[in-house]
């Protein structure tokens, strides 16, 4: 199971597990953190971006250091600052990235306790590759 916090373009988020969320997929299955209910099913278009955390807490102290400081490239994929339609921004490395695909999986650059986010691609305003 993943640990996934949910981010939905309407500022509200919902945090829970995964095990069947995939950049291709339109919907996955999310069990609500501290709820008997049965998963709920989440439609990706009314997403902003899934960040898979390593602890619903939220930042380890000093964090776990970057992947690959100063590297465009890495094994990761390229490197790329996503800027969103809200004005947030994340810098990280790009998977496998395809314009016809509606999510963007993104490693951070900083290793931290966000250590993957799909993001919708809908909701990103410019992709910067540096």
């Amino acid at each position: 199971m993943n640990n996934v916090v949910v981010h939905y373009r309407n500022g509200s988020l919902i945090k829970g597990t995964t095990n069947d969320i995939h950049k291709a997929k339109p919907m996955f299955h999310l069990a609500i953190l501290n709820s008997k209910e049965q998963p709920k099913l989440v439609n990706v278009d009314e997403l902003k971006a899934v960040f898979f955390v390593r602890s619903f807490e939220g930042e380890v102290q000093g964090g776990f250091g970057h992947l690959r400081d100063g590297d465009k490239q890495s094994a990761y994929g390229r490197k790329a600052e996503l800027l969103f339609k809200d004005g947030e921004k994340v810098t990280g490395f790009v998977q496998a990235y395809h314009e016809n695909e509606q999510m963007i999986m993104l490693v951070p650059e900083r290793l931290q306790n966000n250590y993957r986010i799909y993001v919708n691609r809908t909701d990103v305003k410019n992709i910067y590759w540096l």
